[in-house]
């Protein structure tokens, strides 16, 4: 997440520079109790949007939703992503935006919702690049899990583990944990290995 980002993305949406509001989003997703979504998960889904730039409809719109995606996260709500397209929206209102882009950046943002449907190219590849972390590296992935339970380091150890290995064990009962082809053929192996790993060490003394 840099200010050079932000201001590329919004001459390429038509907007002014808004630079009060990059610095907002900045300051929240550097807040010390995000240990992994944070600025630097924002920052990985916008160096995967680059990639497949080609792929993606409107590239500016998900780039927007991307920075805004995570803005509102509070461990134990449930309204965390629609108050995050809220805001989204309201900046969007703000800036001029069309009814057209409105209906894009909420869509894509509230498809990272659990169990939400992703009905469009564009929100499959969104969807699939903000889950782009469970097919990282075995080293890297097991590094994420520790940001996750840090996040909730509230819930009693027994608590999280059986929370953790109903939401696991949801991606490995999809036909596929990607959706778009791309993500599919370079991540959902590695994703599979990850999940089934963690399973175990989570029904064990392991973890």
């Amino acid at each position: 997440m840099t200010f050079q980002r932000w201001l590329d993305m919004m001459v390429g949406l038509g907007f002014a520079s808004n630079y009060q509001t990059c610095e907002e989003l900045i300051k929240v997703y550097s807040h010390q109790k995000r240990h992994f979504h944070n600025h630097k998960h924002i920052s990985a889904c916008l160096n995967h949007l680059h990639v497949v730039r080609d792929q993606v409809g409107d590239r500016n719109s998900m780039a927007l939703a991307f920075w805004f995606h995570d803005a509102i996260h509070h461990s134990f709500k449930s309204d965390n992503k629609r108050k995050s397209a809220d805001w989204a929206k309201r900046f969007m209102q703000a800036n001029g935006a069309n009814d057209t882009r409105l209906r894009q950046v909420e869509q894509l943002i509230m498809a990272t919702c659990p169990n939400a449907q992703t009905v469009t190219a564009d929100s499959q590849i969104f969807s699939d690049i903000n889950m782009a972390i469970l097919g990282a590296k075995a080293q890297l992935y097991d590094i994420y899990e520790i940001y996750v339970r840090k996040e909730y380091g509230l819930i009693p150890e027994c608590i999280y583990r059986q929370k953790r290995k109903t939401v696991l064990q949801r991606f490995l009962k999809r036909a596929r944990i990607y959706n778009s082809d791309y993500f599919h053929e370079k991540l959902e192996r590695q994703a599979q290995e990850n999940l089934r790993r963690t399973l175990l060490k989570l029904n064990s003394d392991l973890f």
